[in-house]
């Protein structure tokens, strides 16, 4: 099974369905990750693949997901969490993009699993949750993040980004490099756009859904 843009669904809180119903649409394959089955399949959701230990899934829905037709991968091995496990996959079968979707909210262990999960694969990543977008952008491409003016957002290094250049922010960087730390925090965006290009490391991009006070919000 493969595909370039994946959307791999994890069993934290989910994002608007609407936006969920869109990136299955635009996805060429869907994974749920272990117990995320049960949200997919109540929310109407029959993925392409499951995979993980099973230790969350409850059987009835893994029987019903069976009989549907659905393949699952059973990876025991406990060195790895379940979206880990589905990412790798990802990459190993062509994905150049990936949107995931319910990696935060909850367990805040399982949240920090996630993210650093999504940092240790080297190609594009987009993770939605109610409370921010936190992207994760491959070194070597450009990129570009559609956000509203004034907006504040945050540009982390995983551990390090080197040659760094972002335009559309009130701090823009030039050939600049970041190192695991608070540097990068509270940008604002000038533009309707934040443009990123950088040679090599792992970038996190963190914009957050709820407005700043600065933009009015509460």
């Amino acid at each position: 099974m493969t595909g370039e843009h994946w959307t791999i669904f994890a069993n934290g809180e989910w994002c608007k369905h609407t936006l969920v119903e869109e990136h299955c649409t635009a996805s060429d394959v869907t994974v749920a990750c272990d117990g995320a089955l049960e949200k997919c399949l109540q929310a109407k959701i029959t993925p392409d693949l499951v995979i993980g230990d099973l230790d969350s899934v409850l059987q009835p829905f893994l029987d019903t997901y069976k009989r549907q037709g659905g393949k699952v991968i059973h990876e025991p091995s406990q060195e790895r969490n379940d979206l880990q496990k589905a990412l790798e996959h990802a990459m190993n079968n062509g994905a150049k993009s990936c949107t995931v979707i319910g990696a935060t909210g909850g367990d805040p262990q399982h949240e920090w699993g996630n993210l650093l999960a999504c940092a240790a694969v080297n190609f594009d990543i987009v993770c939605y949750s109610k409370q921010a977008v936190f992207h994760f952008p491959s070194p070597g491409t450009p990129y570009s993040i559609e956000i509203i003016p004034g907006r504040m957002f945050s540009l982390f290094a995983l551990a390090e980004a080197h040659e760094i250049n972002l335009s559309g922010a009130r701090f823009d960087l030039a050939d600049d490099q970041l190192s695991i730390g608070s540097r990068g925090v509270h940008n604002v965006a000038q533009d309707s756009t934040i443009n990123l290009h950088y040679t090599s490391g792992r970038l996190m991009v963190l914009v957050p859904n709820v407005p700043s006070a600065e933009e009015g919000g509460v």
